[in-house]
This record gives structure tokens, C-alpha cells and sequence, in this order.
């Protein structure tokens, strides 16, 4: 690994860190024998900067003279301090631009394949705070639905394909915690108690579980077999990737499930030919066709008898968990497109209202599926799923309702 940066006339510059080398960093360096790293600081690299990569066991100190360094050991320098240091070609070297380059590709290749794992660990740790008082669940419906900034001290466990057994799942662990919640608001279609996502046929559904759900909660639910999740995730005794991917993923909750980098408008559910057009740009027949294609999606469900009988039960249940605790617990029935509406089977609505009327407690229902203040063209996003105005416009509803529930 000597010479690694340097070129035929042997002057050191910035080359690609090759796969071996760097993959060597997660292993214990030199057959475990004890090293240090030295970091050359300057205005752009210090020792501070370093060691957010590496474990805390890891000795670094700042490089002062080349004297101190042993063959065992590695240095990391800045590429605008190479030309001005002579025999470096005699150590171990990485150049700190290099190995933030390698080192940040696989920590978002890491983090944006199993994006919803963080940003619901992150949730849940943020929901356990005394301060929080509101807490939000449900499907994709509320991952679009809600915009945090008009609702106060919430935090919104919704996240995409999530049904009714995990929505709860996650609010009553919140919950076992975080003895201050007052309100819940479950974010749902009219077909919720159909929903089960531990029996999808597809495996990108499954692994949802797989790479969400048994993590943070440990419950395959009716899964009998998961399919594997993708690795990108890479462990040894140098680099401390878990440590740079949860600072990662810290710092992108705190600007909400969707921001700049990941626009709402950019993660709609497209059913729709011509994939380049926005909900917005389609022509009225574009999606009407749309919409019907989406209702026949969810109307296949309404066969899953198995399933509606099982929702009842953890609904019930949940039901009691509020009511026994003082929780007022707010049943909102998402807005959806007309173009979607025509074509979903009334009996989802029928069903909805039959299991209310049923359910033994207190659940305060905001029905808004067929809302007609929501605007087909720029309150949605897709056929089902809001935009940022219409988030905006739900939230404000949300909390003027729970306002008046408290008071």
C-alpha cells in the first residue's frame, strides 16, 4: 500500500483510493497491530474533522514532524498540503479529500436504500422527548399528508406502504415512553383494515420489513420467510461508518421526511405513461386513466377477509390503549383525487363507517377523502397523495381541530 499517490516521476498527487485500500481501513490495520493516525491540519483538515470517521478507540494526534511516525501507522493530509511536504513517499498516506469522497458514496448508497429505517429510528428517538405531545402515523398518506411546521410539538411515524399493524406498532412504543403524548392522529385510507403488508406478493414490498420494520421493532407480523436486504453497509475496527451515517441521517431529519434534497414532488406514486409529466401537466384523459389504475390497486384488497378480521382486533386494541391513558386519538380519512374516487369501490367507505360505528371507546373521525377544498390539480400530488400546498392545508386543519379537542 506504500506509494499509493504517487506518480512514474514519484511526486505524490491525489489518485483514486483503490477498492482493496480502502475496504483495508475497515480491517484491522497491519494484523491489529497498535497505530496511530496523523492528520496533518490545515484550514480545510483537522483532527476533529477525522474523527467523526473513525471509532473513538482509535488514537489521533496532529502530525508534527514525520520523525513520529512509525512504518505501522497512517497519515492523512490534505491534497493542498502535498506538494508543500517531502517524504511521504516512505509512509502509509491517504489523502483526506480521496477518503471523504469513497467514504460519503457509500454512506448515501447506504443511507438512501434504507432512507425510511433512519428516518423512522430518528422519529422514534425524537418522539420519546417529553416535549412531544402530538404524535402522527399511518401510511404514505401521512408521509405526504403532513407538514410538521403547522402542527405543534408532533412527530410523524408515517412513512410509504406502512399499514395499520406497524402504524399502531410504532405509536405504542412511542407511547409505553413518552408518557406526555395527548394526541395521536392516525392518517389512513378507507380501506386501511384490508391492508397488510407482511403478506405482499412482491419481494420490494417484503423487504420493506426486511429493511424497516424488523429492525426498529423486531416483528416479522404474518411474514414467514423475509427476503434478504441489500448491504451496503460495511463494519471493522477503523472507520466507524455507523457513526458517520447516524450523524448523517440526524442532521437530514431535522429537515423533515421531505426537503430540498428530497422534494415531495419528486417521490409521487406515478401510474401514469409519461413519466416525465407531473400530477399538474397531465391532460384530464391522462388521468382519469391514472386514477383507475390506482383504485384497481386497492381495490383487489378488499378479498383479504384474513386480514380485515385481524385489523379489527389490533384497531380495538388500540382503541383502548388511548382511551385508557387519555389520549384522544384523531381516525383522518385522507384526501384522494377525484379521478381516483371514481373509480375505487364504494364498499371501502361502507366498510370504514360499519367498523366505526362497532368499535367499543372514543375515536374522533376527520373524513376528508372526499373533501372538495382540496384541488384536484395542485393539492395532490398523484392520484392519492398530497402536495405541499395540500399538506399544508391538512396540517392547519389537523391543528385547529386538536386545538378544539383540547379545549
Amino acid at each position: 500500500m506504500r506509494d499509493i499517490f504517487k506518480d512514474e516521476q514519484g511526486c505524490m498527487e491525489a489518485k483514486n483510493i483503490s477498492q482493496a485500500f480502502f475496504l483495508s481501513l475497515f480491517l484491522v490495520f497491519y494484523g491489529g497491530k497498535a497505530m496511530k493516525i496523523y492528520v496533518k491540519e490545515s484550514k480545510s483538515l483537522s483532527i476533529q474533522t477525522v474523527s467523526l470517521m473513525f471509532y473513538d478507540s482509535v488514537t489521533i494526534v496532529p502530525l508534527l514532524s514525520l520523525d513520529d511516525v512509525l512504518y505501522s501507522d497512517l497519515i492523512i493530509v490534505s491534497q493542498s498540503d502535498v506538494s508543500s511536504m517531502t517524504g511521504l513517499e516512505e509512509y502509509h498516506v491517504i489523502i483526506y479529500e480521496q477518503l471523504f469522497q469513497e467514504l460519503s458514496a457509500r454512506v448515501y448508497q447506504e443511507y438512501y436504500n434504507n432512507h425510511d429505517y433512519y428516518y423512522l429510528k430518528n422519529a422514534l428517538q425524537q418522539a420519546l422527548d417529553t416535549s412531544i405531545t402530538t404524535l402522527i402515523s399511518g401510511s404514505s398518506y401521512g408521509a405526504f399528508g403532513i407538514d410538521l411546521a403547522y402542527i405543534e410539538n408532533a412527530v410523524n411515524l408515517s412513512s410509504i406502504s406502512q399499514d395499520l399493524y406497524y402504524s399502531i406498532k410504532l405509536l405504542c412504543q412511542a407511547c409505553e415512553t413518552n408518557k406526555n403524548i395527548k394526541n395521536i392522529v392516525l392518517c389512513v385510507g378507507h380501506y386501511c383494515f384490508f391492508s397488510d403488508l407482511s403478506l405482499a406478493k412482491t419481494p420490494s414490498e417484503l423487504q420493506r420489513i426486511s429493511k424497516v420494520y424488523y429492525p426498529l421493532l423486531h416483528d416479522s407480523h404474518n411474514c414467514l420467510i423475509l427476503p434478504p436486504k441489500d448491504e451496503y453497509y460495511m463494519q471493522g475496527n477503523l472507520i466507524d461508518l455507523e457513526k458517520v451515517i447516524t450523524t448523517y441521517a440526524t442532521a437530514d431529519y431535522k429537515d423533515g421526511f421531505f426537503n430540498e434534497k428530497r422534494p415531495r414532488n419528486r417521490c409521487a406514486t406515478v401510474v401514469w405513461n409519461a413519466v416525465s409529466k407531473s400530477w399538474s401537466e397531465l391532460s384530464a384523459e391522462e388521468k382519469d386513466k391514472a386514477g383507475k389504475t390506482r383504485a384497481e390497486s386497492h381495490n383487489k384488497i378488499i378479498k383479504h377477509t384474513a386480514s380485515f378480521n385481524e385489523n379489527l382486533s389490533v384497531f380495538q386494541d388500540f382503541v383502548y390503549f388511548c382511551n385508557d391513558r387519555g389520549i384522544n386519538l384523531l381516525l383522518t380519512a385522507m384526501p384522494a383525487s377525484s379521478q381516483y374516487l371514481k373509480y375505487l369501490t364504494p364498499e371501502y367507505k361502507n366498510i370504514f363507517y360499519s367498523v366505526l360505528d362497532k368499535v367499543d371507546g372514543t375515536v374522533h373521525l376527520l373524513d376528508l377523502v372526499e373533501d372538495s377544498s382540496f384541488d384536484n390539480n395542485f393539492d395532490f400530488n398523484d392520484t392519492d397523495h398530497l402536495s405541499d400546498s395540500g399538506a399544508r392545508k391538512l396540517s392547519q386543519m389537523i391543528s385547529s381541530i386538536l386545538h378544539e379537542i383540547n379545549n
